[in-house]
């Protein structure tokens, strides 16, 4: 085998020469190429599984960011139709009282009721 290559004097021609190795006999470089072109296909392998499980990571992280302003928006909601429950019972319980009371007696139930309705509003 020649050392010689019209790439240059110190450049090995990959088109006409095969690897050489000293002290290995061609047997021995073919199962060492044949087990490099093994690892090359797991390594391309494992990266094309690695890249679709991104791809995946990333359809997720779009869906979820999607439904993101709708759940925060329900949210709001919520909280809206929380706030005009407590406002509707304790105009309930001050109707229920006024019917029930004398009007002496509906001022006090009227003044603890507001103090009790003000303080279970979420802040």
């Amino acid at each position: 085998m020649s050392h010689y290559s019209p790439a240059g004097p110190d450049q090995a021609s990959h088109d006409t020469e095969k690897r050489y190795v000293p002290g290995a006999s061609n047997l021995r470089l073919a199962q060492r190429r044949v087990k490099d072109r093994e690892v090359q296909r797991a390594f391309r392998a494992g990266l094309g599984r690695r890249m679709e499980q991104l791809e995946r990571d990333v359809e997720q992280l779009k869906t979820r960011q999607n439904t993101a302003p709708l759940v925060n928006e329900l949210y709001l909601r919520i909280r809206l139709l929380e706030e005009d429950l407590v406002s509707l019972l304790g105009d309930m319980k001050s109707l229920i009282a006024s019917l029930l009371c004398s009007p002496e007696e509906n001022e006090d139930i009227l003044s603890i009721e507001n103090s009790a309705a003000n303080a279970s509003l979420p802040s």
